[in-house]
């Protein structure tokens, strides 16, 4: 693993340790077997005894979006290429004017929707203002995907449609009998927007990416690297 020291001071959450990069690599390429990375998911490697999907889930909107400019500051000034960072439902609805015009200022920032499915159980209002600042990022610049896309999650495709830049189908569905469909599906709702396979950790994993149609794989089949706080 490779460690990069970053160049700036930025006050790390307690929590967490350093912030780790998931590599993303283009299923289009004509090089894609020995590994050409297009860009990476930034992650936050936890202390010792938490569980990351737990910690995550009980923080709100606001530390989100804290962390999550933390994250900005960290890496997108020293990688060049395009960094994927989460941020749920609830931390889309809390951005404010000032964080936004921080996001925006990095060049190659995307933004995904951790909990994408939870749109289901809300209202016209409250999806009303979740595309709103999507909207508003995505104006200025910023890509916004769908992050962890299973088969439960087709009946909101409709609501995505023009609204988001692409589609990250989660590693529960790499080896399942629908991910060819769900592929499908995706681009005849949405039309022909990248569709990405996260957990791709073999060549096994690789190549069913490759066979279903996905533009883009993610995973530690091929390295990645930390990104330390100074």
């Amino acid at each position: 693993m490779k460690t990069i020291v970053a160049g700036q001071s930025v006050k790390m959450h307690p929590d967490i340790v350093h912030f780790r990069l998931e590599p993303l690599v283009d299923l289009n390429a004509s090089r894609v077997n020995v590994g050409q990375v297009i860009g990476y998911e930034v992650l936050s490697e936890l202390r010792d005894g938490l569980i990351p999907e737990r910690w995550f889930t009980q923080l709100s909107g606001r530390q989100q979006i804290n962390i999550l400019r933390q994250q900005i500051h960290s890496v997108s000034g020293k990688i060049a290429d395009v960094c994927f960072y989460n941020l749920s439902v609830e931390g889309f609805l809390a951005l404010n004017h000032c964080d936004i015009v921080d996001i925006v200022a990095f060049n190659h920032v995307c933004l995904e929707v951790s909990d994408a499915s939870v749109l289901k159980c809300m209202n016209e209002k409250e999806q009303y203002l979740f595309y709103k600042n999507i909207s508003r990022l995505r104006y200025l610049g910023v890509k916004v995907w769908v992050d962890d896309f299973s088969i439960d999650d087709l009946i909101t495709l409709p609501a995505h449609k023009d609204n988001i830049d692409g589609i990250k189908i989660d590693k529960c569905e790499i080896h399942g009998r629908h991910l060819k469909d769900i592929v499908r599906l995706v681009k005849s709702v949405l039309g022909n927007i990248p569709v990405l396979i996260e957990g791709v950790e073999s060549e096994r994993d690789l190549n069913t990416s490759m066979l279903c149609g996905a533009d883009i794989a993610q995973g530690y089949y091929w390295e990645g690297k930390n990104i330390i706080s100074a």
